[in-house]
């Protein structure tokens, strides 16, 4: 009975490492940016806005709340969990957004899982943002036409 004791107590202590099967570990910090080795799959809304100011025509990726701790962020950051592509035209022939929305529309959006690495996380204090390498997508939702921003 005790070595069986000792077995399961070792397979308990076992599981935590285990456990993180996916993730991102921080390689280096530079040019603006924490540049992360691994993968991570997250739920979430992907999303191409044709006129973003800042952005351009990119594809980019809103992650779930129930996925946003898988998105690394230093001590006291406390942006949302979003990220675009690196590999742009992946993400727009993946999501199928070949195509400009129709008249009065600038974008389009839509549901997705994704596969992502080279994970970067931009940290610099002007405009910017995370980028990641689009592995794979499961669960595509069809994409909709989002309107364009009117204004206040």
């Amino acid at each position: 009975m005790h070595t069986i004791s000792k077995l399961l107590l070792t397979a308990v202590l076992a599981v935590p490492l285990l456990a993180p099967a996916q993730g991102l570990q921080l390689q280096k910090s530079a040019d603006g940016f924490d540049h992360y080795n691994g993968q991570i799959t997250v739920r979430g809304q992907y999303t191409r806005s044709f006129d973003d100011e800042i952005l351009g025509d990119a594809v980019c990726f809103n992650v779930d709340d129930a996925d946003a701790a898988l998105i690394p962020r230093r001590g006291g950051d406390a942006r949302s969990a979003w990220f675009c592509f690196r590999n742009q035209d992946t993400a727009v022939n993946t999501f199928k957004l070949g195509n400009k929305p129709p008249r009065g529309y600038c974008g389009h959006q839509g549901r997705a899982t994704v596969t992502v690495n080279q994970y970067a996380v931009y940290t610099e204090e002007s405009e910017g943002t995370d980028v990641a390498k689009l592995v794979s997508a499961s669960a595509v939702g069809k994409a909709q036409p989002v309107r364009c921003y009117q204004g206040e």
